[in-house]
């Protein structure tokens, strides 16, 4: 049961920490995953090597680098390849830039772009009791400009109250059927899969 760490964005316990701990729980099937939220994207990217060095020390197999690709930072282009060049230098600062099992994964937009592909999940999660209303996914999240802006007034229009990504990001990733079928179309949660059952 190999140990796997996550380098991601957000605040401890909050819905970026939460989430891709319940994915990679799932898809793994044991619980020995150590999540590091390193807070804004920044800190994230200037911090990244050194945490991933420190997990490595700590006995973790692999570790996965994760981040939301939008809002983009300091002038940078909001690029998948300008995002890793600048996670590399990080890297390479601790000498790990060639890493086999260190994994770099950029959300296409941002973490809400998993969590609005899945009707069952949103369905369970929006509505207040005893409502039953079915929430539509979005057909093609990577068409959402902003899928967090598009989940908050679903829970505002139907639920009748506040999206709270510490709160209810982690609900609507667990009302997901185990096969993850619907968020496994989406490019980022897909490389998020393979990054942890690929060898290396």
């Amino acid at each position: 049961m190999d140990k796997v760490g996550i380098i991601c964005e957000g605040a401890n316990q909050g819905g970026d920490m939460q989430v891709f701990r319940h994915f990679a729980e799932t898809l793994l099937g044991h619980e020995n995953v150590d999540v590091v939220p390193l807070g804004n994207k920044p800190n994230l990217f200037d911090k990244c090597g050194m945490v991933a060095r420190a997990l490595l020390d700590s006995g973790c197999h692999r570790v996965l680098i994760v981040w939301d690709l939008l809002p983009s930072w300091g002038g940078e282009p909001a690029t998948v390849a300008a995002n890793e060049a600048t996670v590399r230098a990080s890297l390479l600062r601790e000498d790990l830039h060639r890493h086999p099992c260190i994994f770099l994964i950029a959300i296409d937009r941002e973490l809400e772009t998993w969590l609005v592909a899945d009707s069952v999940a949103l369905s369970a999660v929006v509505p207040r009791p005893p409502n039953s209303v079915t929430v539509r996914a979005i057909r093609a999240p990577l068409n959402e400009a902003n899928p967090k802006k598009w989940l908050m007034r679903k829970f505002s229009d139907i639920g009748r109250r506040s999206y709270l990504p510490e709160r209810n990001a982690v609900e609507i990733a667990r009302a997901m059927p185990n096969n993850l079928r619907a968020v496994s179309k989406i490019p980022s949660f897909l490389r998020f899969k393979d990054s942890l059952a690929q060898p290396c």
